[in-house]
């Protein structure tokens, strides 16, 4: 889904809330709306991609017996959904310098980024 989808998807559902007056759905909103909002993560992979290269590797290296039992295994696997992490900067001194460290990992910067350099953390206000 493009940023673009998910902007439009977003305003569908605060459009929708705006006419809703059962508490349940007014809830359901807020949490696909909360859902869209998150920012996609470079850590998650494709459970298929991954299945697709074991049966790729496992046909060239070895016999395809085991190839099966992993992948059932990768299928039973728990789903995550992936979150950005969102921090903010501390502003700290100590005699005559000043510098930020980052709510999220405790790392310091002296730069006040949109984003941690060292753990990827959106900066918030």
């Amino acid at each position: 889904m493009t940023r673009e989808e998910r902007k439009e998807a977003i305003g569908v559902l605060e459009n929708a809330k705006n006419f809703s007056y059962d508490e349940a759905y007014t809830k359901a909103f807020d949490l696909g709306i909360e859902a869209l909002k998150q920012e996609p993560c470079d850590d998650a992979i494709s459970r298929k991609a991954v299945i697709t290269e074991i049966k790729k590797w496992w046909r060239t290296a070895l016999d395809a017996e085991g190839s099966p039992l992993i992948c059932e295994t990768i299928k039973k696997m728990q789903p995550v959904t992936p979150t950005q992490k969102r921090g903010s900067w501390i502003e700290r001194f100590n005699e005559d310098e000043r510098w930020l460290m980052c709510t999220e990992c405790r790392k310091d910067s002296d730069i006040a980024h949109n984003f941690c350099p060292h753990c990827g953390a959106k900066m918030v206000e």
